[in-house]
């Protein structure tokens, strides 16, 4: 897959945002990932590293078997929230942990034994996250709709597909939401299993307002604003 900047959602978006914010302020700090510790990938952890290539740090420490993915800086950089999975399994969790390596503290206290919660993204202001959560366990009425809850992982509501229940089968699944810089609107992927296609939308927190931003035949996933909310960019199969 290659990374495009669609031009066209600098008009979708035209006149819908006022003046954004970088979700970060201030000078870039130290980069985030996840590196993978044995070549089968079934164990993984998250580090920090300088921009210049140096001062490594190894930040989790996972059981053998357990990959900890997808950090994200909180807007202080005093925080990262990411995501612990054991391969080929469900459910996955959330965490965040101090940019040192404390005070590693468990997110998903609202999900029950078969939901699962990932792709975990701050708010410009640091005090709640968007995430993904997978509810009605594994199957065909398989709910999974974006999230967001205050940064001690309490009080989760739904964002998308309010109305849904578990009683039912649900075509659509939406997945890694990313907040607009202003932090009125997310942006996010939706999979259409009768097109077996991907697009981007954004939506109001309120769960309203949903539109969508690319047309499906180009398979688009993983949105991310830029700082100032006039782009939106995204990964592709065209």
């Amino acid at each position: 897959k290659r990374l495009l900047v669609m031009g066209a959602i600098l008009m979708l978006l035209a006149g819908t945002f006022g003046p954004g914010h970088a979700t970060v302020r201030g000078k870039n700090g130290r980069i985030a990932y996840r590196r993978y510790l044995n070549q089968a990938q079934t164990r993984g952890a998250i580090f920090t590293i300088r921009r210049d290539g140096t001062g490594v740090r190894q930040l989790t420490h996972p059981r053998r078997g357990f990959v900890t993915d997808e950090p994200d800086y909180s807007p202080n950089g005093r925080w990262i929230v990411y995501q612990v999975e054991k391969k080929g399994e469900f459910p996955i969790r959330l965490f965040k942990i101090r940019r040192n390596g404390s005070n590693r503290t468990y997110l998903s206290t609202g999900c029950g034994r078969i939901c699962g919660d990932a792709f975990a993204s701050w708010s410009p202001g640091g005090k709640r996250l968007a995430f993904q959560r997978e509810s009605c366990g594994i199957g065909p009425n398989n709910l999974l709709a974006i999230y967001v809850m205050r940064a001690d992982g309490t009080h989760a509501r739904r964002v998308s597909h309010k109305n849904a229940t578990c009683a039912t089968r649900h075509p659509l699944e939406d997945h890694a939401p990313q907040w607009a810089p202003n932090g009125k609107r997310l942006a996010f992927e939706r999979l259409n299993h009768n097109r077996e296609k991907q697009a981007i939308f954004t939506i109001r927190l309120d769960g309203t307002g949903p539109k969508r931003l690319t047309p499906w035949r180009i398979d688009a996933s993983q949105p991310d604003w830029s700082p100032n909310g006039s782009w939106i960019a995204f990964r592709t199969q065209e």
